[in-house]
């Protein structure tokens, strides 16, 4: 799953957009610009992978179940704290 989401949604995905395949090709950037952001959006679609197979394993982990929705809600707060900060 993880080797699909690298190709299809990072990689190669429908437009010519940064860091993309096309990206590289049809703009007039350097090589470097487009590889310095892939660190960090392969490990963040890695760690999505292992917690979407983990989950599939056990679906009724208590767990997870916790480590999701503080993490949702981490998100959400953050989100909301952004946006009154601005």
């Amino acid at each position: 799953m993880w080797c699909m989401l690298i190709v299809i949604g990072i990689l190669t995905p429908f437009s010519a957009s940064w860091g993309g395949i096309e990206g590289m090709i049809f703009f007039n950037l350097p090589l470097w610009d487009h590889v310095v952001g892939w660190p960090e959006v392969f490990i963040q679609t890695l760690i999505l992978s292992v917690i979407l197979t983990y989950w599939i394993d056990h679906p009724k982990s208590k767990r997870l179940q916790v480590t999701l929705l503080v993490g949702f809600i981490l998100t959400m707060l953050l989100s909301i704290v952004a946006l009154l900060a601005a």
